[in-house]
């Protein structure tokens, strides 16, 4: 994620999928029941909110040391049965440090260590050692996604499209668990390729510290988590 961008607010400023599909009913450009259809076949991402408590919150509930909350587009916590969309869940509670949100199109995992209640003196000051945004993209997105979009964030590389809802929100779901308490991250660019107008395509080392102490590397395709090692 950019520097000197809160999590919240950088998500709230990022339309979702369903506001654009709105968008588009509004102006004239799409009927409701194109947008339906649009939605299921376009993105492999356009979770429903009983997909994401059943594969998503409650495994992650198995882990006391998260404090899971899901919030609609307005910012407000909602509930399984709740109508509104899930634009996003907070982790860690009021620290509002580790989230995840759904756009449709793109899934990111946003992680820092942003202390809130530091003071600022200036706009530029800050309040953090880490601050990384981990993105899932459709695969269809990619090859529309420039550089700008991505710079200084970690892109999953893996494919999405020949994955089920269930299996795309249990690799979140990996990815949180390898996360989650996280004191220090660091990110290191091990392989670069780039073609056309797109965005460039790493390899990434993620070196994590954590309080457990315990030595792991794992795999993702294109991105390898080193915690609580060296190499």
């Amino acid at each position: 994620m950019k520097n000197n961008k809160n999590i919240h607010d950088y998500i709230n400023q990022q339309p979702t999928q369903e506001e654009i599909f709105e968008h588009l009913v509004k102006t004239g450009h799409m009927t409701i029941e194109e947008v339906e259809i649009e939605k299921n076949i376009r993105y492999c991402m356009y979770f429903s909110n009983e997909s994401i408590f059943e594969f998503l919150i409650n495994p992650l509930k198995a882990y006391p040391q998260l404090d899971i909350h899901a919030f609609n587009e307005d910012d407000v916590e909602i509930d399984y049965d709740s109508q509104e969309k899930i634009k996003y869940i907070n982790l860690d509670g009021k620290k509002e440090n580790f989230c995840v949100s759904f756009r449709g199109h793109n899934t990111s995992i946003f992680i820092s260590d942003e202390d809130r209640a530091a003071q600022k003196k200036s706009i530029w000051d800050i309040n953090w050692t880490f601050n990384e945004e981990f993105m899932f993209l459709d695969d269809d997105v990619k090859t529309k996604t420039t550089y700008s979009d991505t710079a200084g964030n970690i892109v999953y590389e893996g494919t999405l499209k020949d994955k089920t809802h269930a299996e795309i929100l249990k690799l979140i779901h990996d990815f949180a668990v390898v996360l989650m308490g996280a004191t220090k991250i660091e990110q290191y660019i091990s392989g670069f390729s780039k073609g056309g107008p797109e965005y460039p395509k790493h390899k990434y080392i993620i070196k994590i510290t954590n309080s457990t102490k315990e030595k792991r590397k794992v795999i993702f395709d294109n991105i390898t988590f080193l915690i609580n090692e060296d190499e």
